[in-house]
């Protein structure tokens, strides 16, 4: 006599059970530009201006703030504008709301018919870019480990670096001995006043934009020891870096530290030799890339229709329809749920929405979120709808 479920009936019990829930899955939407920009369908590009010997601002949190000190002033001492400049074209040319008429200054005249001078915004900039990039040893001190003590060499080693008032007695007295520790430290801040005139009277579109982006990290060496203050190393990691973590986890460099301790060379051949660590970012290339892009993309969003990746639902309709959404193929899912038979379920009209939403078409998008929510009054998924097209 057979009890319970067999796997098939399970398996099969599971997959209804999750297909009678709604998903959330990765969009590659189409967002509408921050600011207002009129009557402008074509965008030529003009001067980027490197400019050199001039302070770039702490992050806002830092300024005026104790423990942020003079040190820490960035003052531009690179060039990178041209970097900006390709990196801004780049962007510009994915979101496809304007016509880009010519990439370069040394560019002149237009083929085929020249576009009317009211519809032409052009693109100016002045860039300053501050980059530092040390490579050096830290000297770190470490207390003799007495050998009749009952407890592990890993314990004595996390109960010692975490007592640094006592390190610091012992490397006074000089009942210690201190290990020099390579490191990389790279540090760079970029800022970019953008200018966006009208070429036919030269008048500003929207308002000059001036926008900062910074960068701080360090490999190996000491983590207290650096150019910058703790504070502003702080906020740029919070604002900037959130993929970054600023120290090392404890029992990651306790595992360091015991390394280096026993076996130096093992040490230096696990990748702690920051020269020939692969992982460690040593060209300026990489670093002035990072900030170029990330800048070009925070200003494209502010004037032009851009591309974003973000996690939304999708109700459990029409199971075509949800193929095609799942496929990013949302202009054949408007189409098909467009033809299906009237009035649509509440799933259907919803991920109707969602499909032009995902398109870029946001006054469709509304339309159809206002009549879900009004046809079913409270309805979480078509009030976040309209809150997103309405941004």
């Amino acid at each position: 006599m057979k009890t319970g479920l067999s796997f098939v009936s399970l398996l099969f019990l599971i997959l209804i059970l999750l297909s009678s829930c709604a998903k959330t899955i990765s969009f590659q939407v189409t967002r509408p530009a921050e600011l207002p920009v009129e009557n402008i369908k074509f965008i030529s590009v003009g001067e980027f201006q490197d400019v050199i010997g001039e302070i770039i601002p702490y992050p806002g949190k830092t300024r005026n703030i104790k423990g942020v000190q003079a040190a820490d002033l960035f003052k531009s001492n690179q060039k990178i504008a041209d970097l900006v400049q390709s990196h801004l074209v780049a962007g510009l040319s994915k979101g496809g709301e304007f016509q880009l008429l010519n990439t370069s200054t040394n560019s002149i005249g237009f083929s085929g018919v020249i576009p009317n001078p009211n519809e032409i915004g052009v693109l100016k900039a002045k860039v300053r870019y501050y980059e530092l990039i040390l490579e050096g040893k830290d000297d770190k001190f470490f207390i003799l480990l007495a050998t009749n003590n009952n407890i592990s060499l890993q314990q004595q080693l996390i109960v010692e670096t975490l007592k640094y008032t006592a390190l610091s007695s012992a490397e006074k007295s000089g009942k210690g001995f201190a290990i020099p520790i390579p490191f990389v430290e790279n540090t760079a801040a970029l800022e970019v006043e953008f200018d966006f005139i009208r070429k036919s009277n030269g008048s500003k579109i929207i308002p000059t934009q001036t926008m900062q982006r910074y960068y701080t990290r360090k490999w190996g060496g000491v983590p207290e020891k650096s150019t910058l203050s703790a504070r502003l190393k702080e906020v740029i990691v919070q604002e900037y870096l959130s993929d970054k973590t600023l120290i090392a986890g404890l029992s990651d460099m306790t595992r360091q530290l015991e390394l280096a301790i026993r076996d130096s060379n093992a040490f230096q051949e696990k990748g702690y030799l920051l020269k020939q660590n692969d992982s460690v970012p040593l060209l300026s290339l990489d670093l002035r890339t990072r900030l170029a892009s990330a800048m070009a993309k925070d200003y494209v969003k502010k004037i032009s229709r851009h591309h974003e990746t973000t996690v939304l639902t999708v109700a459990n309709g029409d199971s075509t329809a949800i193929n095609l959404i799942h496929g990013n193929a949302y202009e054949e899912a408007i189409n098909h749920l467009e033809n299906l038979k009237k009035p649509l379920s509440k799933e259907d009209l919803y991920n109707l929405a969602l499909s032009y939403e995902s398109v870029g078409e946001f006054s469709q998008a509304r339309e159809y979120y206002e009549d879900g929510l009004s046809k079913n009054p409270g309805e979480e998924i078509f009030q976040e709808g309209i809150k997103r097209v309405n941004q």
